[in-house]
C-alpha cells in the first residue's frame, strides 16, 4: 500500500492534467489555468502535511514528460507554454506559504497567463512552424474532386484549404464557423475548399454519407488522394488545419491546438495581409 501512496504522490500532477484533458476536450486555455490552480493549492495541503517533497517530484515528473514529448512530437507551442508557466507558478505557490501577500497577485497571473499569455506564446511559436513549406506548389499532391475525379487548383483564385478527416470531432466543430468566413469573403474572391483526407481506416465513399448531415457546410468538398503526402509535402502533423492557398502556392498553414478564437482570428488576419 505504501508503494501505491508514494506513487499516486509522484504523479498527482500528471493525473490532474489528464483528467482535465478528458474532461476539457484537450482546451488548453482551462486546462493550463486549473492545472496552475491545482499547483497553488497542493502546494498548500502538502506543506501542511509536511510532504512537500513529493509534491516538487511531481511537478519534475510532469515537466519531464512534457519535455518528452515536445521532443517526440515537435509540438513546442502548446508544450512550451506549459514548461514556462508552470514552474514560474509553482515558484511563486512556494514564495506564498511565507508571503500571503503574493497570492492575490499569483492569481492574477494565472488567470493571465492562461487566457492571455498561452494564446499569444501559442501564436508566437507557430508563427515559425513549417517555414519550408511557404511557396510550395497545391497542385504536387494528388487531389480529387467529389466525383473522384483529378481537381487542379485555378491560378488565378485564393483558396482557403480546410483539412478534416473522419474521427476528428474538433474539425466538426469548426465546420460552421467556415461555413461563415466563406460567406463573408466571397465578394473578395476567396474559394473555401473542404479537404477530406481519408487514412486507411477511413472509406474514400464515407465522406459522402457524412457530408449529407453536416448539410450547413456548403461549400465545395475535395479530396487528399494521397493520405501520406499531406504530412510528406505540406507537412500536416494535426488536424484541423487550414491552409491558404495564392497563385497556386501555400501562403500560409495553420493547425487548431489553440483556443478557436485564436486559430480563425488569425486566420482573418492572414487574409486581411493578402
Amino acid at each position: 500500500m505504501k508503494i501505491i501512496y508514494n506513487i499516486f504522490h509522484y504523479l498527482l500532477f500528471f493525473l490532474v492534467y489528464i483528467t482535465l484533458g478528458i474532461i476539457f476536450s484537450g482546451k488548453h486555455t482551462w486546462i493550463l489555468l486549473l492545472l496552475q490552480l491545482s499547483i497553488l493549492a497542493y502546494t498548500f495541503v502538502y506543506f501542511k502535511k509536511n510532504i512537500l517533497k513529493k509534491l516538487k517530484f511531481s511537478l519534475v515528473i510532469l515537466l519531464s514528460i512534457f519535455v518528452i514529448s515536445a521532443f517526440m512530437t515537435n509540438e513546442y507551442s502548446r508544450l512550451g507554454a506549459y514548461l514556462i508557466f508552470i514552474p514560474i507558478t509553482f515558484g511563486l505557490s512556494l514564495y506564498s506559504l511565507r508571503k500571503k501577500w503574493i497570492i492575490p497577485v499569483l492569481l492574477v497571473f494565472i488567470v493571465f497567463n492562461s487566457i492571455v499569455g498561452y494564446p499569444n506564446f501559442f501564436q508566437f511559436v507557430e508563427s515559425f512552424r513549417n517555414p519550408d513549406i511557404k511557396n510550395v506548389d497545391i497542385n504536387q499532391p494528388s487531389w480529387l474532386n467529389e466525383d473522384q475525379k483529378e481537381f487542379q487548383f485555378d491560378n488565378s483564385k485564393t483558396y482557403v484549404l480546410d483539412f478534416w478527416y473522419v474521427g476528428c470531432s474538433q474539425c466538426y466543430k469548426n465546420f460552421p464557423k467556415f461555413k461563415e468566413l466563406s460567406k463573408a469573403y466571397k465578394s473578395e474572391n476567396i474559394e473555401f475548399l473542404s479537404v477530406f483526407v481519408p487514412f486507411q481506416k477511413d472509406r474514400k465513399e464515407e465522406y459522402k454519407t457524412l457530408k449529407k448531415i453536416l448539410d450547413y457546410y456548403k461549400f465545395e468538398t475535395i479530396i487528399a488522394n494521397e493520405s501520406n503526402q499531406m504530412e510528406s509535402i505540406l507537412k500536416i502533423d494535426g488536424y484541423p488545419n487550414y491552409m491558404i492557398i495564392k497563385n497556386n502556392k501555400v501562403f500560409d498553414s495553420h493547425i487548431n491546438i489553440s483556443e478557436d478564437y485564436v486559430y480563425f482570428n488569425n486566420l482573418k488576419y492572414k487574409l486581411s495581409s493578402l
